[in-house]
């Protein structure tokens, strides 16, 4: 784990509230903005920060999931660098857990309930398309789901093209 916490720092107008995750190349925190309510912020890594190609790749990456409205694909509200060198990307919270945390915690899902998030993935995957893009990283930790509706929707467009 990396040892920056901003919880409690403002970023680009989003106060980060708390720490809910991490990946390879960012961090991952609920944050609020004044405008847009609650949202997942993501920061680049500090030593990401100091690669100027990696700190590209990651903004060049942000705006695949920018490109694409579905209500099957975690909105993005905005991305860029802020005035402290911090590259961030602001999306939609999303309810729910990643699916493959629902998986491990439950257990196998029905065919029934597999067809349904297969089929609300594939429309959005089709969104995906239409707008130019390849998810290239479709796998359940990159997938949110609320059981509470039985919605699922992508989440990461890091390793899209």
């Amino acid at each position: 784990m990396s040892s920056e916490d901003l919880t409690g720092s403002v970023v680009a107008g989003y106060g980060l509230l708390e720490r809910v995750g991490e990946g390879g190349t960012a961090v991952v925190y609920r944050a609020h903005h004044p405008d847009r309510g609650y949202c997942a912020f993501k920061i680049l890594r500090p030593k990401m920060r100091a690669d100027r190609v990696a700190a590209q790749r990651f903004l060049r990456e942000a705006s695949y999931g920018a490109r694409i409205q579905h209500p099957g694909v975690v909105r993005t509200f905005e991305y860029g660098e802020a005035a402290d060198g911090v590259q961030y990307l602001a999306l939609e919270w999303a309810d729910g857990e990643l699916l493959a945390k629902f998986i491990r915690r439950t257990g196998p899902v029905t065919p029934a309930l597999a067809a349904i998030i297969l089929q609300q993935i594939a429309e959005a995957l089709s969104a995906a398309h239409a707008a130019g893009i390849i998810h290239r990283d479709l796998k359940p930790e990159n997938i949110i789901y609320d059981p509470r509706d039985q919605r699922a929707r992508l989440l990461d467009f890091g390793h899209a093209r």
